[in-house]
């Protein structure tokens, strides 16, 4: 019999004690074991899912009820492991759980948790300059749109109440900004190599299909197709931007011009600049990134097949 343990953010904040109630009501309805803790400081949610994971190996399964950076803590500490992981869309701007659930919400999700089934996902193994190893459950990014992101969580901390719209109110404070940036990027795909050297505005690499706050640069993807989505911008006209920037929101964006795709197994970017980065919205600042897809890296529950090839 499996056990459930769902690990709140604390991020959750004032809405923690109604989602406490919902998780109850519907588990004891639905007669499904389960504990509730919730997370205390940053990387706790890394460290609950580790201590379950090596408690009930196979016969437990991690509900993570957060955002994409809860959603990565709780990943890199279960990937490879039999234990499974679950989502519980709780965060500001949930877009792992967009690839997963769309637009459902919480309370349907969890009414539905007995039709729930087993299949693995990716993940993409990534290495900084550190030359430490950190898995990505959603996506890497680099150069504007992790700008973008620096600016919405300073806008965040200032003023909590903006929630989702700090994203938009970061993109306008931001888009005269747009700049540039040197890289050299090598890709591989089913032993094809992809090499340019050249500028670029941004650059993303994608297991799941959203980021941003519902920016949609993989709109194809499948998290258990053994491959990520490379989407590079190129150094455009800025007077073009604000019309990529519709199409890049709604995935209507895999027939431009100005923007490069392909689908990617392995590869590395280096730069003679800082890289501005962030893998599943943690910022870094580094010169080089290396990726690799884990292929089948992390057992997941999931109640729709949409996303799975």
């Amino acid at each position: 019999m499996k056990e459930f343990l769902f690990i709140i953010s604390t991020k959750a904040g004032s809405s923690s004690h109604k989602l406490h109630e919902q998780i109850q009501r519907e588990m004891q309805l639905q007669k499904i074991s389960f504990l509730i803790r919730e997370t205390k400081h940053k990387n706790h949610a890394q460290e609950l899912a580790r201590d379950f994971s090596c408690q009930k190996e196979d016969s437990g399964v991690v509900i993570v009820c957060g955002g994409d950076g809860t959603l990565n803590e709780a990943a890199n500490a279960l990937a490879g492991t039999k234990t499974a992981m679950g989502v519980l869309p709780t965060g500001t701007a949930n877009d792992f759980s967009k690839t997963l659930y769309k637009d459902r919400e919480i309370e349907e999700i969890l009414k539905n948790f007995h039709k729930g089934f087993f299949s693995p996902i990716d993940l993409i193994e990534t290495k900084l300059s550190d030359h430490k190893s950190r898995y990505c459950l959603n996506v890497l990014s680099f150069g504007f749109d992790t700008i973008i992101l620096k600016e919405a969580y300073k806008l965040l901390e200032e003023h909590p109440k903006l929630k989702t719209k700090a994203y938009y109110a970061a993109i306008l404070k931001s888009i005269l900004k747009i700049n540039s940036y040197p890289y050299e990027i090598y890709s591989y795909f089913n032993e094809k190599i992809f090499h340019r050297n050249s500028e670029y505005i941004l650059g993303a690499i994608c297991n799941g299909s959203f980021y941003g706050n519902g920016f949609n640069p993989n709109p194809k993807g499948r998290l258990n197709d053994g491959t990520a989505f490379l989407v590079l911008l190129e150094n455009i006209s800025k007077y073009k931007i604000p019309r990529l920037i519709l199409k890049y929101k709604k995935g209507s964006h895999l027939q431009s011009k100005d923007i490069l795709t392909q689908l990617t197994q392995k590869g590395m970017i280096t730069s003679p600049e800082n890289i501005l980065c962030n893998i599943d919205g943690e910022i870094f600042n580094t010169r080089k990134i290396e990726w690799s897809v884990e292929k089948n890296a992390l057992n997941f529950f999931h109640l729709e097949n949409h996303h799975l090839n």
